[in-house]
This record gives C-alpha cells, structure tokens and sequence, in this order.
C-alpha cells in the first residue's frame, strides 16, 4: 500500500443502515375519510467512509395522517414525528 492512503477494505458504506424496519396501518371509510399511522425504526449506520463515526439510528419514529376524499379532491393533514423523537 502507498505512503498517504488508508486501506478501508471490508468497511460498511456511509449512511445505509443494516435495518430499517416500518408497521403502518390504513383506513378507508366509504364516506371519503381516510387514516394512517406509521412507525419507523432504522439501525446505526457510520456517517464517513472510514467508520469511525456512527449514528445509533431511531426506533419507533410514528407519523399520521387524516384525510378526507371526494371525486378527485382530497384535503389531507399529516404530522411527522408526532412524538417529537429524536
């Protein structure tokens, strides 16, 4: 190996997670209403090439979202992380 570079043979790439896990559930009423929630969860995964800094990921980050449809209309409000996990 040359004088100045760094072997990184056998590191993991920058910022993919081993896991990452999702669970939603959906709801759609014959009267236009609809809802959803969801949940999140993402392994760690290092944040440079060389791994030597990592994120400890999240778990169980849940959005929602409330609607309301007719014809091809649709008003709808959604709230990311509504539990304001960090």
């Amino acid at each position: 190996m040359e004088e100045g570079t760094n072997d990184r043979a056998n590191n993991y790439l920058p910022y993919i997670p081993q896991h990452r896990y999702s669970l939603f559930a959906t709801l759609n009423l014959n009267n236009g209403f609809k809802a959803r929630i969801e949940t999140k969860s993402s392994g760690s995964y290092y944040m440079d090439n060389a791994n030597t800094e990592k994120y400890s990921g999240y778990d169980f980050v849940t959005d929602i979202m409330m609607g309301y449809s007719k014809k091809n209309h649709t008003i709808q409000l959604n709230i990311n992380n509504l539990f304001d996990k960090h």
